[in-house]
């Protein structure tokens, strides 16, 4: 089963002085000159969405953007949460990793350097409604592909792993 979340939120566009600093994040944050992703949609009732209840729901990723992040996640090398691990999906059987460590969750790595990551971080709707919420621009974010690995981990596990 697969479950990938990309994550970028408005946190991390408000880090974005010290996030630039990481590598993989993208700085220098401009939209891109294409039309949002998100057609249909406007920043003012996005952004009193994210004032109201502290997100916006509702923002729907055309399908080819889904399909190339989740076969990112299903291909790339992903990184361990709690220990920085390399692997690849394809070596976790059962939630777990060859040795038997629990996989539990992971990030693609160097998912800040995938064109569709780019994309969707430069979005111009999605710049918009962040900069509204913030009141200022913001200078960088942090994009990440997470993966969540579904096994009967019990809870002392998840919570030392994930």
């Amino acid at each position: 089963m697969l479950r990938c979340t990309v994550v970028s939120s408005c946190l991390t566009f408000a880090l974005g002085g010290d996030l630039g600093q990481k590598v993989g994040a993208v700085g220098a944050l401009t939209p891109v000159r294409d039309a949002t992703l998100f057609t249909g949609l406007d920043a003012g009732p996005l952004i009193e969405a994210m004032r109201e209840d502290s997100a916006a729901f509702g923002l729907r990723l055309p399908t080819p953007i889904v399909a190339s992040l989740a076969d990112a996640a299903r291909t790339g090398t992903l990184r361990q949460w709690h220990s920085e691990r390399l692997f690849h999906a394809s070596e976790v059987v059962a939630g777990r990793l060859p040795d038997g460590a629990a996989a539990v969750l992971a990030d693609v790595h160097e998912a800040a350097l995938l064109p569709d990551v780019q994309r969707v971080a430069r979005d111009p709707l999605l710049l918009a409604t962040v900069t509204g919420y913030l009141g200022y621009a913001p200078i960088g974010c942090d994009p990440r592909i997470l993966y969540s690995f579904a096994a009967d981990y019990d809870e002392d596990e998840r919570r030392a792993v994930g």
